[in-house]
This record gives C-alpha cells, sequence and structure tokens, in this order.
C-alpha cells in the first residue's frame, strides 16, 4: 500500500492554510497510515507533533453512544424507555406547536435523544436557566441539562431532525444509572481499558499547554475567507464540572482512535478488550430515521450528508452511490466543530481520524474529508 497520494492532499491543505493537520488510517487493527503536518502556535515555532491536543467538539459524541450501549447491553438503560425514568425533572414536558404550547403525545426517549429527533437544538437562547447556570463554575453535568426539561421542545419526538443538546442528556442519564461522574464512567470503561492516557473532558495544565492554537474561518462580503486565530477554549465545556457528552472531549488523532478502531474490529479493540458487541456495533450504525426524517436530514447542512442516514448518535452510509464514496455500507462516524472527522467501516475493517483546529471551516466538511475518504479507500485497495 502506497500513501503517497494522502500525504500529498493533507500537505496541500498545511500549504493552502491549514495551520496543522493529523491523520491516521487502521485497517484490521493495525495502522497503515500516519501523517502529522504544519505548525501548532501563531508564531510557527512549534512545528506538529502527534502528540499536540486539539478540542474534538461533536466527535465526542461517538464515545457517548459507546458508553451508553455499554449500559444498555447489561440491561441498565432502554433506548425506548421515557426519559424521564431516569431524570425525573423531565416529567411534564410539553412541546411547541403551531398553536403554541401543548402536551406531548408520545413521551421523550433516550432514542429520540441519540438521533437527534427529541426537539433540543444548540441554540442556547432557548435554555435561559443553563445560561443562568453556567455562571456558577461549580455546576454539575446533571444541574445543567435539567434545565432543558422546562423548554418545550420544537417538535414531537421522532417527527424531525434537528441537531442539538440530546447527547448531553445522555451523558446526565449515564451519570444517574452508573452512579458516577460521565468524566470518570469515560475513563474507567473507554479510555484506561484500551490505553488512552491523553485524552478526557478538563485538560490539566500540561494538557494546556499543548492544545494547538484554534482558529476561525471568516467569510467575508468581498468573498475572501480569512483563518483567524481564535481563543483556545471550548465554549461547550459549560463549567468546570460539566462534561459535555456532545462536545466536551479533547485529545488527538493517536488517542481518539484506539477506542474507535474496535467498532470496526467486532467490537474488540487490539488489546484485547471487548468494546461492545457486535449486534450494538450495528445498532449504532443503523439508519434509525423514518423515511421523511431521512430525507430530512439529507437535506441539511452540508453535502456530505448524500447517501447517508442517521444511527445513533453517528452518520451512517446508506448508499455508496449517492455519498460518492468507497467505503461500504454500514461505514458510520461524524465530525467535529474544529474540523475533526472520523470514518468507522467495519464491513472493510478500515477506520480514519483525521483532525485539525478551524472553526466555521466550510469547505473542509464539503469537499475535504469527502476527498481524504476516497483517497485512503485507494491507497488500501478498495
Amino acid at each position: 500500500m502506497n500513501f503517497d497520494r494522502l500525504k500529498t492532499y493533507i500537505d496541500r491543505l498545511v500549504a493552502e492554510g491549514v495551520p496543522e493537520a493529523q491523520i491516521i488510517v487502521r485497517q484490521n487493527g493495525r495502522e497503515v497510515f500516519r501523517h502529522v503536518a504544519g505548525y501548532s502556535n501563531e508564531a510557527k515555532t512549534k512545528i506538529a507533533r502527534h502528540d499536540d491536543l486539539f478540542w474534538l467538539f461533536s466527535m465526542s459524541k461517538v464515545y457517548t453512544m459507546v458508553a451508553a450501549m455499554r449500559l444498555v447491553e447489561r440491561g441498565l438503560l432502554d433506548l425506548d424507555e421515557p426519559i424521564s425514568t431516569y431524570l425525573p425533572e423531565f416529567k411534564g414536558l410539553k412541546v411547541q406547536g403551531e398553536s403554541g404550547v401543548t402536551e406531548l403525545e408520545n413521551p421523550l426517549t433516550l432514542r429520540h435523544l441519540m438521533t437527534m429527533t427529541g426537539g433540543f437544538s444548540y441554540d442556547f437562547n432557548r435554555y435561559p436557566e443553563m445560561i443562568k447556570l453556567k455562571e456558577n463554575k461549580n455546576a454539575s453535568t446533571k444541574d445543567l441539562v435539567n434545565a432543558f426539561g422546562k423548554v418545550p421542545l420544537l417538535f414531537e419526538p421522532g417527527t424531525h431532525f434537528c441537531y442539538g443538546f440530546g447527547h448531553d442528556i445522555v451523558a446526565a442519564v449515564v451519570e444517574v444509572v452508573s452512579n458516577k461522574k460521565f468524566r470518570d464512567f469515560i475513563k474507567d470503561e473507554l479510555l484506561d481499558p484500551v490505553g488512552i492516557t491523553d485524552m478526557g473532558f478538563h485538560p490539566t495544565a500540561e494538557q494546556l499547554s499543548r492544545i494547538a492554537d484554534k482558529w476561525r474561518v471568516e467569510y467575508r462580503e468581498d468573498g475572501t475567507k480569512p483563518i483567524t486565530l481564535g481563543p483556545k477554549i471550548n465554549w461547550l465545556r459549560l463549567t468546570d464540572n460539566y462534561d459535555s457528552g456532545g462536545a466536551g472531549l479533547f485529545g488527538n488523532a493517536e488517542q481518539y482512535i484506539k477506542m474507535v478502531d474496535a467498532l470496526a474490529n467486532g467490537g474488540v479493540s487490539d488489546n484485547g478488550y471487548r468494546v461492545l458487541s457486535e449486534e450494538s456495533i450495528e445498532m449504532i450504525s443503523t439508519n434509525q430515521l423514518t423515511e421523511e426524517v431521512t430525507k430530512e436530514f439529507q437535506s441539511q447542512s452540508y453535502n456530505t450528508r448524500k447517501g447517508y442516514g442517521y444511527g445513533l448518535g453517528v452518520r451512517t452510509l446508506l448508499d455508496p452511490k449517492a455519498a460518492e464514496s468507497h467505503s461500504a455500507v454500514g461505514e458510520f462516524g461524524w465530525d467535529g466543530a474544529a474540523g475533526a472527522y472520523v470514518l468507522i467501516d467495519p464491513e472493510n475493517r478500515v477506520t480514519i481520524v483525521y483532525v485539525e483546529h478551524i472553526i466555521n471551516h466550510g469547505d473542509l466538511y464539503e469537499v475535504h474529508h469527502r476527498a481524504m475518504r476516497n483517497i485512503a479507500y485507494e491507497c488500501l485497495g478498495l
């Protein structure tokens, strides 16, 4: 296998303005390609390294789904149980309809939260109590999540797709059922067993020093798209005591791939740890949306959704031809607000993780992730 084309593609991205990029490709449980390019700081005095760290944002969702499914496997969680069974504060939820606020016709369930059909959004302004709680740096995951139960849902659960805070609520459910902070459950169940030592929700001072400078693309009226330096913070790390199941993890390609690669290899990591059963992986990667909501999902946002449905917290490939993809049906994964991307393909036992640190990098999702995917498969001879 020759990955010169993929290396050249990543190097070109850096030459054209991406400050730092990391990519790892694995097949059949072993690494077949790794590359890092660029600089981790604005002054370009720190050459990019494999142990540089990044906020992974929504790539956190894959870890959250695996955590929840481990509890489902133990019979401690039911995907179709009303969420109020686990979070009593969500009793009496209402929905904002055309005729005003009304009672729900059907209960909100864990499955609705995991599939983004629960009626929550990422609009902070909808959740004023959560904004108020953010002022308390000790406010916990459960404290903040309870604020979502006080606001009417955007629609009847299961009837539409809206990307939002659902996975943060799932994290709170995991806390209640496991009787552990979400960060500790992730560490005990996923990070430590597969040998992940440099990833989590709350970086130490030493880890903060290795977080790469974070950038932002600005789209201007004159058509220019300059990349400007932004703050290193993760705005979805709401307090020092809040673990965002939807967007809270920091890490890098080397650390992140250790767990997700197990999902491409029957659920077992390369050190022999059983992450999930094959049945659970199949459930995660199976489209959970109705035909109508699938069309809605595909029509939203980036063209990366063409040919894909949405499983439990992940896109999942339904039609390789429509997606113009070399990957197999059932390939799944997601991306992050700062440019990270994960692909998990159980059929071909392939895993790809790409990381950069640029907010609002639209071309990346629309063009470059797709190109990396297909070039990687061509290099693999698939």
